[in-house]
């Protein structure tokens, strides 16, 4: 019985990874092709009711924490009672409950793998969309740059997080256009593979980070 269930559990896993991508704008010859099916078979992206994944869209904060964390296999779209009573207050000042990712994002932050936006010497604040805070906010529509995208993968898989970011660690390697407070996280992003330097060494830290570039930083890291 044991070996018949292992035999029908191999059968399903590849019913399920031969399946052809539902994305009428992500072609075989595509770069990130390989890494938008791995992230499909494994259930992290679905089926849009246009079919299209959208490749060249950037990404807004709450959507990318979203699916990081479901990268890390947490099924937080829909929460259980005890993701409802344990993020029952937001730990956003801007974060309701009515976003979608609510769940998604509170575990985050629970977790510590995404956190708020620091204030400025005024006592402030401001998000993409123009909105001020005095307190600090989570910006949800904000889009994710590329160091910010690493780092919360990184923290979502227990490679590099705050505690060693802040702690010493060797720092000879040249990373042009890293900050200070993002070169820990920026140098173990280069040594795991997930992100190759350009001719100058720079990383582009700054970058927005597009759907596609999503799929390939994450497909890696599983």
């Amino acid at each position: 019985k044991v070996l018949l269930s292992i035999s029908l559990l191999f059968l399903s896993v590849g019913q399920i990874f031969a399946a052809e991508l539902p994305f009428t704008d992500v072609s075989t010859s595509d770069t990130f092709y390989s890494a938008v099916k791995k992230l499909y078979d494994g259930g992290i992206i679905t089926k849009s009711p246009d079919n299209l994944f959208r490749p060249n869209e950037l990404m807004n904060r709450d959507f990318y924490v979203s699916l990081t964390v479901w990268v890390g296999c947490k099924k937080c779209a829909i929460p259980d009672q005890s993701d409802i009573v344990r993020y029952n207050s937001s730990p956003f000042v801007d974060l309701p409950k009515t976003n979608e990712y609510y769940y998604c994002i509170a575990y985050a932050a629970d977790k510590n793998i995404t956190s708020w936006y620091i204030l400025d010497e005024t006592g402030q604040t401001k998000c993409e969309n123009g909105q001020s805070y005095t307190t600090q906010p989570f910006c949800a529509a904000n889009t994710i740059t590329r160091i910010e995208a690493a780092a919360i993968l990184l923290r979502r898989w227990n490679l590099w997080n705050e505690t060693l970011n802040n702690g010493n660690f060797e720092r000879s390697l040249s990373i042009p256009d890293a900050s200070s407070y993002w070169y820990g996280y920026a140098k173990k992003w280069i040594e795991y593979g997930i992100i190759t330097p350009k001719s100058d060494n720079t990383i582009g830290q700054n970058d927005k980070i597009t759907r596609a570039e999503f799929s390939i930083m994450a497909a890696k890291i599983l």
